[in-house]
């Protein structure tokens, strides 16, 4: 794991855990995925730490970039070209 990150992994009862590098606990379990990731990117952006999200295999499946707006002075997420087609196949379907 790298140092100073925060790390959203798999549990063996299909949950998902979000870990700070080389905790051996989670500071918190989570149903689903998504809530993980949102919670642990929240974490990294106030720690201005990287966030890995790593698969059933243990492997590193995503590494979101994560940046600072400099003009709003807030946290941004910059989306994965995965999600970015994810959010738009859900508009199209909302209408």
């Amino acid at each position: 794991m790298a140092h100073d990150s925060r790390h959203v992994f798999p549990t063996l009862d299909d949950r998902w855990s979000v870990r700070k590098s080389g905790a051996s606990r989670a500071s918190k379990i989570f149903d689903k995925k998504a809530e993980a990731v949102a919670y642990a990117k929240t974490q990294a952006l106030r720690e201005h730490t990287d966030l890995y999200i790593h698969g059933k295999d243990g492997m590193v499946i995503d590494k979101p970039d994560l940046k600072i707006s400099p003009r709003k002075m807030s946290y941004q997420v910059q989306e994965t070209p995965d999600e970015d087609a994810r959010n738009a196949k859900k508009q199209q379907t909302a209408n």
